[in-house]
């Protein structure tokens, strides 16, 4: 539907049009949130990925991402060989191939029994190993999840690290070294982080910061299990300073267990909703996840965030060298936030040539929680030739190496205005600069 209104300016009259958005109920994939597929490699059984199999969980599943476990269970007493580096270098590169992201973790065993990690000291030495692996392939890096402690890296069953013991905090400090800020480093539960750290929260002031307790999040590997998450959670204080925390770092994790009284669907959604859910394993529980039966299509469309337009308005007739009102309202029925650095551009398409003009808006999405939100700028068009130009929105990946490409750019929940080719979205808007 689209309107148009007049406002008076001192010497001439500006028109401005009110276009109303239609929401749309359609899954499809969006970076660095919804459900993941489960991918690991270990140096005892190497087995790289393939970019057909990567392919196929995007384009059959609407999926953007996967967790990736790297297994070192070769090297606790020794360097990583440089025949593995590279083979872990070839995977990045695969799943940067593909479209996909990684939820990454390093561990070192399986085993619950053995609890046969590495010690501090030569997870020291695979995390300088590690660091520019990280730093090259930053961009297609979600989040890195703690790990290396114990069975699976889930921080317990560990011969090496004692409960709350100092090398515990060693090993988070020196993780967040190795892994490139901005990014974020996730931990099991939030007692873990309230011991490194302390109990007191952050602010939305102290959010983004870069410093190391606000690059710090969640990973819930027993989500919705038992009453506590089995161990999760140790009281109700534990259950609020995680909700809070959620509001700016990231937050993720999988079922583990079928318990009809915590793992139902209405127990699961109000939790995926307090805990601001990013992600969640889409393989496993497969109890848990066929007990939700409809209702899976809900999480698949919520968790993380998922932005609807509802209006925009944009003056249509700017005189040369002048300005544009703008003003886009939008609401996110999702669980949370982004959580990492997100661009979001304006975007003016000349209609007779083609040619893009990006103007940056001054708007951080990861701020954007659950919730309605607006913008509301004026744009100044100084620079822009004379002629007729389309509005598109554009939410790219901020790395250089991935924003003009659509699969991590992001799409809006409405009808009729994704671009496939491009990965804007179009405003149905246009303008013209006399």
């Amino acid at each position: 539907m689209l309107a148009i209104a007049f406002t008076s300016c001192a010497s001439w009259v500006m028109a401005a049009s009110t276009v109303d958005y239609t929401e749309s109920d359609a899954n499809f994939p969006n970076p660095e949130r919804g459900f993941y597929r489960h991918r690991e490699s270990s140096s005892s059984e190497p087995k790289p990925l393939t970019i057909h199999d990567l392919k196929k969980v995007r384009e059959d599943e609407s999926i953007s991402h996967i967790y990736f476990g790297v297994y070192l269970d070769t090297f606790k007493t020794s360097p990583i060989s440089e025949e593995y580096l590279a083979l872990i270098d070839k995977d990045f590169n695969t799943i940067r191939g593909s479209g996909l992201k990684m939820i990454l973790r390093f561990a070192y065993t399986h085993d619950m029994k053995k609890k046969d990690d590495a010690p501090l000291d030569q997870v020291l030495v695979h995390l300088q190993q590690l660091t520019p692996l990280l730093k090259r392939h930053a961009d297609v890096i979600e989040v890195v999840q703690a790990g290396i402690i114990g069975a699976w890296g889930e921080w317990h069953s560990s011969k090496n690290f004692g409960s709350g013991s100092a090398r515990r905090k060693t090993l988070v400090q020196a993780l967040l070294k190795a892994v490139p800020e901005p990014l974020f480093v996730q931990l099991r539960t939030p007692a873990y982080k309230q011991v490194i750290f302390g109990v007191a929260g952050l602010t939305a002031e102290k959010a983004f910061s870069g410093s190391d307790i606000a690059r710090v999040g969640f990973h819930n590997d027993a989500f919705c299990a038992t009453e506590n998450d089995m161990g999760t959670f140790n009281n109700d204080s534990e259950r609020t300073y995680m909700q809070s925390e959620t509001r700016f770092v990231p937050m993720g994790g999988e079922t583990c267990a079928h318990n009809p009284k915590y793992s139902c669907w209405e127990i699961a959604s109000e939790a995926m909703a307090a805990y601001h859910m990013s992600y969640l394993n889409a393989g496993y529980h497969p109890k848990v996840l066929a007990s939700w039966d409809k209702n899976i299509e809900i999480a698949r469309r919520k968790l993380g965030y998922r932005f609807v337009l509802k209006t925009s308005t944009a003056s249509t007739a700017i005189p040369h060298g002048g300005a544009m009102d703008f003003r886009l309202s939008f609401v996110n029925v999702g669980y949370a936030a982004p959580f990492n650095r997100r661009e979001c551009d304006l975007i003016l398409r000349d209609k007779a040539r083609g040619k893009i003009h990006r103007v940056p808006l001054r708007v951080d999405p990861r701020r954007w929680l659950p919730g309605p939100h607006e913008i509301k700028e004026q744009i100044d068009l100084k620079t822009v030739p004379r002629g007729r130009y389309e509005l598109l929105l554009h939410l790219g990946d901020p790395s250089r190496s991935l924003n003009a490409r659509p699969e991590y750019a992001i799409r809006l929940a409405n009808d009729k205005v994704w671009e496939p080719d491009t990965g804007f979205n179009k405003l149905l808007q246009t303008i013209e600069i006399r």
